[in-house]
């Protein structure tokens, strides 16, 4: 044709929907039409459609595994539209949807039946951004993202995720659209960088939790319950994580780990001790914020040193860094001031001096600091900060090795920690005057036998070395801290552990252990936002500790709020990305939610050897009710954990098996499991049984015996233990259910619904242990009013 002759295109911008179902190609062809007939039911229920065909706004364009929607009234419609198709996914689990959406240039066509079609670049690149995502996700383009966030409402649903390579080598600008309610948080998969192995997790009933605590015990916790702690993990900062915030008071500072330089690499703890001494006297002084020891370590020389960074991440104004050189019997220590918004320099000092003068070197530096800073020292503080620790250097020497093992308390062996005990014990015998040696022998000691690893010395020497920290110094908080671990985990004397860790933390308001601790009582006391109140001022004081961000999730888990966890859970994968925890938990969180497309998103296509992500796995598919899928999964990684060492695993996997098989009416092979898994309950909790008592009582009921299943779980009802009693009521509903006693169900699902820690609202809404309660109203008004309130 002539080129006068040429129709012109007529180019106009509309605003392109993309949909597809991911894995299409791999469905069955029933599957895939069955997947198709709901996704198409789902865009023609969504208002947004709807209006625009009454208002001549839209064209449909079928793509085989999906659909594109081409608006050309606003980019908001195409939002809105999303949002609606991604509400209703939520009733569909099983159906993986991702979405795309651009705006951009298109023209209209006629295809080979004469039809009206639309092609353009607009539609190209709206698949391209739907192609970066993966099920659940609503992706918009660059374009699209600017033109809405402009607008108060669409903001906070707009979350960067930078550019992606797409088909041809071209690269999209992204940005992720979802809130607590729709759409997928998880980072798509062309942007997650390799996972690593990370820790076991269930919520499967509470009981499920209880057994969780005294297998993180003894596998070398300390007070990490409740399922849902690692036991301590260090993380390298990186660069861009975790914003200062807005107000970060002037009298702040961080001391930074000081450097080795004496000629002996052994003397690297020696240089720990001096800043860690600075530090705990800093600490001591109530005008100042001090960062804790686990966030500051994390930026040793070699690791990131940007100081400005450095300050924006742990939220203070100053830093504090220098060197140590420790030759014969003489130290050099240099230390230096730094403004960390500034860079600048705002004081510096050199000390030569004598070995024995090291405890003075650091007195001085902490007092010149707080002058710097204008900080105010009380009388009581600055007597704290003055007292000489020890005399002997070769005590020092023995505690300082103690301390270098026990910065990996949560990673401990049981062999590393009786390493570390035999050196306080030397440090304690070389100087008995010596305060902190007698506090950590105390500590470690105590720790044991709180985890029935040695009962009966463990408990003998730890009560002797808290009583003589406090004979020694009765004022300090050190002393205190000791008599509250004695009363801690050697007493289980929750009321008078408070009242000693409230006056620890009046003589040392920077120590986050203190709050810790304080933290974890809380929960035993069962006051749970009070919990989340002292884990909010430790990670204030620790901000980059993640096993403080980790309890602070059990914590909001316990206390039903769901979105904070989910929100906390984003703040341990901006420190490390691939977290396969925290991802495990922010899944469970919205499957708890009842939002289970976004938790499957979350999770591996495939179960891999992440416990973790196995378990929150397992759970997914249970509640999907995709339950012979679980059972292969879990007869497959059953064989794989025969050593002693995989025991707590390996009941874990039991008893999602034995709930499985109830489940789908396999009622011998649920009685077999229980027996097994009684078996296992027995060797694992030999030294602890009352962790185990939900467990037990639970396989009493799964054998036929109703009577002994109640009555074995009277050590729950009567415990002072919150966090052992709060499971009670679920754990007894549960029994009923599994003896055919609906009426016992509903009345302790109606108490385990009111109480703080109890029942979740997704194990209500998907568990198919609660399927012969679905008819009854009663069950309907229960699920109701756990549901939350941006719930889907």
């Amino acid at each position: 044709m002539p080129e006068e002759q040429k129709p012109k295109l007529r180019l106009e911008i509309a605003h392109v929907l993309f949909l597809d179902i991911v894995g299409y190609s791999k469905l069955l062809i029933d599957e895939q039409s069955e997947g198709m007939r709901d996704l198409n039911q789902l865009v023609r229920g969504a208002a947004a459609v709807g209006e625009a065909e009454a208002a001549g706004q839209l064209i449909q364009l079928p793509t085989g595994d999906g659909m594109a929607l081409v608006f050309t009234q606003s980019p908001e419609t195409a939002v809105e539209c999303a949002l609606q198709v991604s509400e209703g996914l939520c009733g569909h689990p099983g159906l993986g949807v991702r979405m795309g959406i651009h705006s951009g240039p298109v023209h209209h066509l006629a295809d080979v039946n004469e039809r009206q079609n639309i092609a353009g670049a607009g539609i190209n690149l709206a698949q391209r951004v739907m192609d970066c995502g993966d099920a659940g996700h609503i992706l918009v383009s660059k374009h699209v993202a600017e033109d809405l966030e402009h607008y108060g409402h669409w903001k906070p649903l707009l979350h960067d995720l930078g550019e992606c390579e797409v088909k041809h080598g071209v690269r999209v600008h992204v940005f992720n659209l979802y809130d607590e309610r729709v759409g997928n948080p998880g980072l798509p998969a062309k942007f997650k960088p390799a996972a690593k192995v990370r820790r076991p997790v269930s919520r499967r009933g509470k009981w499920v939790a209880l057994a969780a605590l005294a297998a993180f015990l003894v596998l070398g916790g300390v007070l990490y319950s409740l399922g849902l702690f690692s036991l301590g993990r260090k993380v390298a900062p990186r660069e861009g994580a975790a914003a200062l915030p807005a107000a970060v008071p002037d009298k702040s500072v961080a001391v930074l780990p000081f450097e080795n330089l004496s000629s002996d690499p052994n003397n690297a703890f020696f240089a720990d001790g001096v800043q860690d001494e600075i530090l705990t006297d800093l600490a001591k002084i109530a005008d100042l914020k001090v960062i804790s020891r686990t966030s500051v370590m994390q930026y040793k020389t070699g690791a990131l040193r940007n100081l400005r960074e450095i300050g924006r991440q742990l939220g203070v104004a100053h830093l504090l860094e220098g060197s140590v050189q420790r030759a014969a019997d003489t130290v050099r220590v240099n230390a230096q001031l730094i403004n960390a918004r500034t860079d600048a320099h705002e004081w510096a000092e050199n000390y030569d001096r004598p070995l024995h003068d090291v405890f003075a070197i650091q007195s001085e530096i902490a007092k010149t600091i707080a002058d710097q800073l204008q900080a105010k020292i009380a009388p009581a503080q600055l007597a704290q900060i003055e007292r000489k620790p020890t005399s002997n250097l070769q005590a020092y020497d023995a505690y300082l090795w103690a301390q270098a093992i026990d910065s990996r308390a949560y990673d401990l062996s049981r062999k590393d920690r009786d390493e570390a005990i035999k050196y306080y014990r030397a440090a304690a015998r070389l100087d008995p005057g010596f305060l902190q040696a007698w506090v950590g022998l105390a500590r470690e000691s105590l720790r044991k036998y709180f985890n029935a690893v040695d009962p009966a010395s463990s408990l003998v020497e730890g009560r002797a070395a808290a009583e003589q920290a406090f004979a020694l110094q009765p004022d300090s908080a050190e002393a205190s801290l000791a008599q509250g671990y004695l009363a801690y985990y050697g007493e289980k004397n929750f009321t008078a552990a408070t009242r000693w860790f409230e006056k620890a933390l009046k003589l040392s308001p920077n120590d986050s252990k203190i709050d810790e601790a304080l933290a974890l009582i809380s929960r035993r006391n069962g006051q749970w936002q009070k919990s989340v109140d002292y884990y909010r001022r430790a990670i204030a004081l620790d901000p980059r500790n993640s096993a403080l961000l980790e309890g602070m999730c059990d914590a909001l888990f316990t206390l039903r709020d769901y979105p904070a966890v989910t929100q906390t859970c984003d703040r341990l994968l901006e420190m490390a990305p691939d977290d396969r925890w925290a991802l495990a938990i922010k899944s469970m969180a919205f499957q708890e939610m009842g939002n289970l497309t976004a938790a499957a998103a979350l999770l591996p296509q495939q179960p891999d050897d992440d416990p973790a992500s196995f378990l929150a796995q397992i759970q997914q598919w249970t509640y999907e009710r995709r339950l012979g899928k679980a059972i292969a999964a879990l007869h497959a990684a059953l064989p794989k954990l025969g050593t002693p060492e995989a025991s707590y695993q390996r009941l874990e996997l039991q008893r999602y098996l034995m709930f499985l098989y109830h489940d789908t009416g396999q009622n011998d092979a649920a009685r077999a499991t229980a027996v097994q898994f009684q078996d296992t309950l027995t060797n694992e909790y030999r030294d602890d049984p009352l962790y185990a008592t939900g467990d037990r009582a639970v396989t009493f009921a799964f054998l036929g015996e109703k009577a002994k299943a109640i009555a074995s779980l009277e050590p729950l009802r009567t415990s002072r233990d919150a966090i052992v009693a709060v499971t009670y009521a679920e754990t007894l509903a549960t029994i009923g259910i599994l003896t055919g006693d609906k009426e016992l169900a509903l009345a302790q699902l109606a108490i385990s619904a009111r109480t703080t820690g109890g029942v979740d609202y997704g194990t209500l809404l998907f568990d198919p242990l609660w399927d012969p309660l679905r008819n009854d109203p009663r069950f309907g008004k229960i699920v109701a009013s756990l549901k939350p309130k941006s719930s889907p």
